[in-house]
C-alpha cells in the first residue's frame, strides 16, 4: 500500500513562501519561530550551497494552507531577522499567486516593495553579498537552465537587477548588454568602484 507523496491530488500540492536575504548563522528553528507569527509553519527548508554545503542566504518556509502563506507575504515581507531585512516572496512552485489573484490580492514581488526602487536596494547592497548573488545566479544558469528561466520569468526584475549589479560593481557587461537602448553610459557612482573610474 503505498500512498506516498505522488499522489495526484491537486490537495497536496504544497505552499511554501520565498525568504530571502537571510543572515547565513539563521537557524531553522529561528525562521520557524518568526514565521509561525502569522500561523503554523509545517517547514523550514535552507537552502544550501552544493559545493560548499554553506548557506546561500534564502530558504523556503512551507505553510498548511494558502491563506496563511499570502498573510506571511504580506505581513512579514521587511520585518527583521538576525540583523537582516527580510524579503519574502512568492516562491516558484507554490499556486499561490493564482490563489491570491482569486481573493482579490495584489501583492508586488518584494523586489518592489518597501518603496525603495531596485537600484536604490543594489546601491546599498554591500559588494561581498552582490557579488554573492551574481555567483549564485551564474551557477543556476549553468547547472539548471530551465529552472534560472522560470525564475527570471517569475521575477521580471531580476534581469535588470542582475546587470544593475555588475554595473555597480564594475564588471565587464556581457555584450548587447552594456546599455538598454537609450541608457545613459554607466554613471558615476558615489562609491569605490573597482572598473570604472
Amino acid at each position: 500500500g503505498g500512498g506516498g507523496r505522488g499522489g495526484g491530488g491537486g490537495a497536496s500540492t504544497k505552499v511554501d513562501i520565498f525568504v530571502g536575504n537571510l543572515a547565513y548563522n539563521t537557524t531553522e528553528q529561528e525562521i520557524a519561530e518568526a514565521f509561525s507569527a502569522v500561523g503554523e509553519v509545517v517547514g523550514v527548508r535552507i537552502v544550501l550551497d552544493r559545493d560548499s554545503g554553506k548557506p546561500k542566504g534564502f530558504a523556503f518556509v512551507e505553510y498548511a494552507d494558502k491563506a496563511t502563506a499570502l498573510s506571511a507575504i504580506r505581513n512579514l515581507d521587511g520585518t527583521e531577522l538576525n540583523g537582516r531585512s527580510l524579503r519574502v516572496s512568492y516562491s516558484n512552485n507554490s499556486s499561490l499567486r493564482s490563489y491570491a489573484e482569486e481573493v482579490g490580492e495584489k501583492i508586488t514581488d518584494s523586489y518592489q516593495s518597501g518603496g525603495k526602487t531596485l537600484d536604490a536596494v543594489i546601491e546599498s547592497m554591500p559588494p561581498p553579498e552582490a557579488y554573492d548573488v551574481l555567483a549564485n545566479m551564474k551557477q543556476l544558469i549553468e547547472k539548471d537552465p530551465a529552472q534560472a528561466r522560470v525564475l527570471l520569468r517569475a521575477h521580471p526584475a531580476l534581469g535588470p537587477a542582475l546587470l544593475e549589479i555588475m554595473r555597480v560593481l564594475g564588471m565587464q557587461l556581457p555584450p548587447g548588454l552594456a546599455a538598454p537602448p537609450g541608457a545613459p553610459p554607466c554613471p558615476p557612482r558615489r562609491r569605490r568602484c573597482h572598473g570604472c573610474s
